[in-house]
C-alpha cells in the first residue's frame, strides 16, 4: 500500500467518523430539543395549576373580606338604630314627665309615676 492510499484510507476514515459523529449529535441535539418540549410543557402546566390556584384563593379571600365588611356594617347600623330608639324613648320619657307634671290625675301620671 502506498502513502497516497494510506493517506486517502486515513482521510476516508476521518470522514467516516466525523459523519457519524454529525449524526450522533443530531441525534442528541433532537432528544434534547424533545426533552425541552416536554419540560416547557409540564412548566406551562404547572403555571396553568398555579394561577387557578391563586385565583381561587383571590376569590375566597375577597369574599371572606366582604363578608367581614357586611358583619361590621350590619353591627354598626344596628348599633346606631339602638342610640337612635335609646333617644327616643329618653325623649318620650322627659316629654311624659313634663306633661305629668303640668297634668293633675291625667293619663299621663298614670304612665309615669311621680319622682321620675
Amino acid at each position: 500500500m502506498s502513502t497516497s492510499d494510506s493517506v486517502t484510507d486515513t482521510k476516508n476514515l476521518a470522514a467516516g467518523h466525523a459523519q457519524q459523529a454529525a449524526q450522533g449529535a443530531q441525534q442528541r441535539a433532537s432528544e434534547v430539543a424533545s426533552q425541552a418540549g416536554d419540560a416547557t410543557h409540564a412548566v406551562a402546566g404547572t403555571a396553568s395549576d398555579q394561577a387557578q390556584n391563586v385565583k381561587e384563593e383571590t376569590v375566597r379571600q375577597a369574599r371572606n373580606v366582604l363578608s367581614v365588611a357586611s358583619s361590621q356594617v350590619s353591627a354598626q347600623a344596628a348599633t346606631q338604630q339602638t342610640q337612635r330608639f335609646s333617644g327616643i324613648l329618653r325623649e318620650l320619657a322627659e316629654e311624659l314627665g313634663q306633661t305629668a307634671g303640668a297634668v293633675s290625675g291625667g293619663n299621663a301620671t298614670e304612665l309615669v309615676p311621680p319622682g321620675r
